[in-house]
C-alpha cells in the first residue's frame, strides 16, 4: 500500500518534522516557528499535527515563556485527546493544573 500526499500536506510533513528535531534539540523559539509554518501551509494538518506532537507545540510555547499560547494549546490537544478518549489526556490535563 502506497501512501499518497498532496505536495502541501507532504511540505507540511516536513515542517513538522523539523520542528520536533528541534525540540529534541531544544531550540523552542524554532520549533514554534516550524509547526506554525506547517499549519500555515495545510490547515487542515491541526489536529493531526496536534496528535502527533501532543504536548509540544504547548511545550515548546511554554518553554520560551509563552505561557499563554502554550495553555491554548495543551487546551487545544486535550480537546482532540478527549474526544479520541486517548491516555495522554492525562498527562496534558496535568499540565494544565500547573
Amino acid at each position: 500500500m502506497h501512501l499518497r500526499l498532496g505536495y502541501r500536506e507532504a511540505e507540511a510533513a516536513v515542517w513538522d518534522s523539523l520542528g520536533h528535531i528541534n525540540q529534541q534539540l531544544g531550540d523552542h523559539p524554532q520549533v514554534t516557528e516550524y509547526y506554525e509554518h506547517s499549519l500555515v501551509i495545510c490547515p487542515t494538518r491541526r489536529p493531526v499535527q496536534h496528535r502527533r506532537h501532543l504536548n509540544g507545540f504547548g511545550d515548546a510555547y511554554h518553554a520560551g515563556g509563552g505561557t499563554g499560547a502554550a495553555r491554548a494549546a495543551w487546551e487545544e490537544a486535550l480537546t482532540i485527546l478527549t474526544d479520541l478518549d486517548h491516555p495522554d489526556a492525562d498527562g496534558i490535563r496535568a499540565k494544565l493544573s500547573q
